[in-house]
């Protein structure tokens, strides 16, 4: 994780850089929190420093350009990276978190991952993108089991058509037929053109063996995507399923 004694470390060129660079100015860092198009900004809980200039002793009227601090920081991590753009105020705490646990979750540090989303939403408890951003990154790799925490979380602070239709899927995939209806016709109320939470819809009836409610599911998914192939598969399933039973 990115601390605030790392951070302040890299901002202030570390004890060792400090008897040599006498900071100009300095200023507490801030944090954009979104909310929909609105953009708020934020002091955050744990003071950041922005390093706007430094000067050398032997050089006392010229300022260090970027790239003589680079070479003086020797970073050498990821998050010694992040850490400096933060400092600079170029990436907002909460951006600097989300982007190492994204490098984290490509490593296959699932712990690491799970530190930096909790740093990002602990510090901002009411806002939503920390927990939505953790639970696409896992769905997307298909670790339902690890997305789900974080689906019923954003869900009770921000119910959506992405919050439940995973919920709902996932139910699904655990064979749980009438939780899974619950959130994805809550999903459908709030995106009626989704073809996937249809096709799930028609899954979840067919479980239920109530195959003319999945059959219009699954049907109105291909209303909507003509050439949804798995869609395409269970209405044929459907239709012979429907059948049967006359």
């Amino acid at each position: 994780m990115i601390s605030t004694a790392r951070l302040s470390k890299i901002a202030s060129l570390t004890a060792t850089l400090s008897e040599r660079i006498i900071p100009i100015k300095m200023k507490p860092a801030l944090k954009s929190v979104k909310y929909g198009s609105h953009i708020q900004p934020i002091i955050p809980s744990a003071p950041a420093i922005i390093i706007y200039g430094f000067r050398l002793p032997n050089r006392p009227n010229e300022k260090l350009s970027d790239t003589e601090k680079l070479k003086l920081l020797d970073m050498k991590t990821f998050s010694d990276t992040l850490a400096y753009l933060v400092g600079k105020s170029e990436l907002s705490w909460e951006t600097a978190h989300l982007q190492l646990a994204h490098r984290k979750l490509i490593e296959g540090d699932i712990d690491s991952f799970k530190k930096e989303i909790a740093a990002a939403a602990d510090e901002y408890p009411i806002d939503p993108y920390p927990l939505e951003f953790a639970a696409q990154q896992l769905v997307n790799l298909k670790l339902f089991d690890e997305a789900y925490p974080y689906l019923t979380k954003l869900n009770k602070l921000k119910e959506s058509a992405f919050s439940t239709k995973w919920l709902g899927i996932i139910q699904l995939l655990e064979n749980n037929a009438d939780p899974a209806i619950g959130y994805l016709i809550t999903s459908l109320n709030y995106n009626s053109s989704d073809a996937n939470v249809l096709y799930n819809l028609a899954g979840a009836y067919s479980l239920k063996k109530d195959y003319q409610t999945a059959l219009q599911m699954v049907n109105r998914s291909l209303q909507i995507e003509p050439d949804y192939t798995m869609a395409k598969n269970l209405q044929q399933q459907l239709l012979n399923a429907t059948r049967s039973n006359k």
